[in-house]
């Protein structure tokens, strides 16, 4: 048996073996990249590239970061898996079986390869590190010294226009000529087409938009369709900018001027559309004046804004002459940023003064982007170009995102707010499917508004850090983090398994409502259990599907369960000094449940406490007295203390009607007046011998014959109207019958010699 053992670890340590050899192979291939990059990076030491150049060497040494962080992985989980094979052997022994002398060496050289390996992994790590230093640094080292550089200046630009020859004019056109070259191959007939099919798809989709004169439900938010109207009025610009974007895309030429340009001139129109729809959600027809001249201002802002920002986009890049030192192209730039800035400064005063109720609030909001708008321009003037380019497309693209995130938080809120309203049909036939009252929130809602608020604030942050020149390192180190995760111990939570694993808890928390209302509806319904049965069958399975949304929830994190046990010592110590209480609260909840001396809908009294239980929880449960206030009282009191049922066993309840008849009335005519009352009553129970009527003569009172009637009511909870109903009753029948129900009588004597002493 021992030989067929080592029969068995040898096969293994030969294709853990081959597996070693594989990994050798990566290895070479990940060092010859790494070199590669190594000697591009020197290369750029020498002569400073352009940014761009560097950012995508930074991005492949990230590549190469997580490709040697996977060797590293890699490597320790084949150290664990190969020594504990080693340990499998036992102790090393002076005399061994050939067979486990063979596979403990085996063993022992895989232990060194991989020790090896991993160390070669691990110096693989530190240079990238360093390599990805060491670009950060030279990219912020180009990055500061364009940013500070100086160009032409307002006042260097005129003075060379004052000095304009034919040989200044030349070299102008030749530095003009490449830019008209981009634009005429804009022009050309394939471009065209695309463009005219765009314009024309996007006119047909606008006009069934005006043709749609009939007012419409609002649907689940009124923010996502008045956006929706808005980009449907901007659908033939929008299509027609798209359409071109995907004639470039299809060319496979995305790193021309074209296409970033195109791409640019979609998302402006895009954003134009979806303000244009909140703040104007009507169609123009629809618009009174002075909205509608406020409105045609707007739009001409607007369009001035955009084609005057693409201008100053296209004029930033080096095909366009960016670096060919162009006294026409810097004024043409600087004068198409100072058009775009005031447009857009004014678009902001319009929008806060006119459009915004109280526009008090945003003072401060819109302050600051005007304040680096005027900046922009001043440094264009001065000749700091770079710092110009850089607040003015930051500020304009900071806004975009701004925008677009608060519209996507606003439409996610409405949505969530007509999930909790049952707004739409379907949304109020799931309510109806999953038994939820009608103002209740939905189920899990509460989490989904979290998740997503934070979800678009992290994807906003990243896109803003990307607006404003951050590079690619420290955009992935944010996503990298999130993906790692934090450690905490011993304890390793990775943020996207924790989101995965919230949304799997509330996932799970809302269907619990449906399975509980509508499938044990279905399931008891053909069972042999009480009411009260089934409600405490309800009450666990919703506590049971608590603990698996939770258990699930924390596997899906990763969370090891072995050391929850450390984690139950601590309850127990925490049971034993302060959580008492509530595990008495626990324990009693499941007597109840299940022993079932109170159940829900019982009229009850505990203590000074009489109602009508409400609901009944593992910790608690909820009296609702008559005059409509809910108690809450703990489980441990209803179990260790004394508690009234009157619906225990059945519905039926005694009702006791005391009365006074005035002596000299007939006895036995009163008697027989209180049963007839009695039994003509239809909640009152006749004829069964365990729940007879009694009328009793109780006592000669001092100033009355007292009687009282004693009866059954068919449920116990109606029993103070049925007693209503027969005092009237007695009143009626006694006033017929000529009986007087006598009011008190005291007797009065005063002797004479108290009259004569007062005298």
């Amino acid at each position: 048996m021992l030989s067929n053992f080592s029969k068995i670890l040898f096969i293994l340590i030969v294709l853990h073996g081959a597996n070693l050899f594989a990994e050798d192979d990566k290895l070479v291939l990940m060092q010859t990249a790494i070199q590669q990059s190594t000697s591009q990076f020197e290369t750029y030491q020498k002569q400073p590239p352009d940014t761009k150049l560097l950012d995508a060497l930074e991005t492949r040494l990230i590549s190469q970061k997580s490709e040697v962080q996977q060797c590293i992985e890699a490597t320790n989980a084949q150290l664990a898996s190969t020594q504990t094979s080693l340990g499998s052997l036992g102790d090393k022994q002076d005399v061994e079986e050939s067979d486990i002398k063979a596979a403990r060496r085996g063993l022992e050289k895989q232990i060194a390869t991989v020790n090896a390996e991993q160390k070669s992994c691990s110096l693989l790590k530190i240079k990238i590190d360093l390599l990805i230093e060491s670009t950060i640094q030279l990219r912020s080292k180009i990055k500061k010294e364009q940013f500070f550089s100086k160009e032409f200046s307002i006042v260097s630009g005129v003075d060379k226009l004052s000095r304009l020859d034919a040989e200044l004019v030349e070299s102008e056109f030749n530095t003009v000529l490449p830019l008209i070259q981009k634009v005429y191959a804009v022009l050309q007939w394939k471009p065209v087409i695309f463009f005219f099919s765009g314009l024309l798809f996007g006119y047909i989709i606008l006009r069934y938009e005006r043709q749609q004169t009939e007012i419409k439900p609002i649907g689940f938010s009124v923010t996502f369709r008045n956006t929706k109207r808005g980009l449907l009025r901007t659908a033939p610009l929008l299509f027609a900018a798209l359409f071109l974007w995907v004639y470039f895309l299809l060319l496979n030429d995305t790193a021309s001027l074209i296409y970033d340009a195109l791409l640019y001139l979609t998302l402006l129109f895009f954003t134009y559309g979806l303000i244009r729809g909140v703040l104007f959600p009507r169609n123009r027809q629809r618009i009174e004046q002075p909205n509608a001249r406020l409105l045609h201002f707007v739009r001409v802002l607007s369009w001035l804004f955009v084609i005057f920002t693409l201008t100053t986009f296209l004029l930033n890049y080096e095909e366009t002459g960016r670096y060919a030192n162009s006294v026409v192209l810097y004024l043409a730039w600087l004068t198409s940023l100072t058009i775009a800035a005031f447009s857009f400064i004014l678009l902001l005063w319009l929008i806060s003064r006119y459009l915004i109720s109280d526009h008090k609030k945003i003072h401060g909001v819109y302050i600051l982007p005007v304040l680096s708008l005027l900046i922009a321009i001043l440094a264009g003037l001065a000749g700091y170009r770079n710092i110009s380019t850089l607040l003015f497309f930051g500020t304009v693209n900071s806004l975009i995102i701004i925008i677009i995130s608060l519209l996507m938080l606003r439409v996610a809120n409405e949505f969530f707010d007509s999930m909790d309203e049952g707004r739409l049909r379907w949304q109020g036939k799931l309510r109806r499917v999953m038994h939820i009252e009608p103002e209740k929130a939905f189920p899990g809602v509460l989490w989904l508004r979290i998740l997503s608020f934070f979800s678009v604030v992290l994807i906003a942050i990243m896109v803003l850090m990307f607006v404003w020149g951050s590079s690619h390192q420290h955009i992935s180190s944010l996503v990298i983090g999130l993906k790692d995760g934090i450690k905490i111990g011993n304890l390793h939570l990775d943020l996207l398994n924790l989101a995965y694993a919230f949304l799997a808890f509330v996932v799970i928390l809302s269907i619990l409502p449906f399975i509980k209302n509508q499938l044990l509806d279905s399931w008891l319904k053909h069972s042999n259990l009480s009411s009260g049965a089934k409600d405490a069958t309800k009450t666990l399975v919703g506590y049971a599907g608590a603990a698996i949304a939770v258990l699930w929830a924390l596997y899906i994190a990763g969370v090891n369960f072995k050391s929850l046990a450390i984690v139950a010592g601590a309850l127990s110590v925490g049971i034993g000094f302060g959580l008492q209480n509530i595990v008495n609260n626990f324990v009693s909840g499941l007597i109840i449940l299940f022993e079932r001396p109170v159940r829900r809908g019982d009229w009850i009294m505990v203590g000074a406490t009489e109602g009508i239980v409400k609901d009944i929880s593992i910790r608690s449960t909820t009296i609702q007295t008559f005059n409509k206030s809910d108690v809450i009282v703990p489980n441990s009191e209803l179990i260790s203390n004394q508690v009234t049922n009157w619906m225990l066993t059945n519905n039926i309840g005694r009702l006791q009607a005391s009365v006074g008849v005035a002596y000299g009335t007939d006895v036995a005519t009163v008697i027989k007046i209180l049963e007839s009352v009695a039994r003509s009553h239809p909640e009152v129970i006749s004829g069964h011998q365990d729940y007879q009527i009694q009328v009793l003569f109780l006592e000669f009172g001092e100033s009355s014959l007292n009687f009282e009637l004693r009866c059954f009511v068919k449920h116990v909870t109606n029993r103070l109207t049925v007693l209503s109903n027969i005092n009237q009753e007695i009143d009626r029948k006694f006033r017929k019958a000529g009986i007087e129900i006598p009011y008190p009588q005291r007797d009065l004597n005063i002797k004479s010699s108290n009259i004569s002493s007062l005298d």
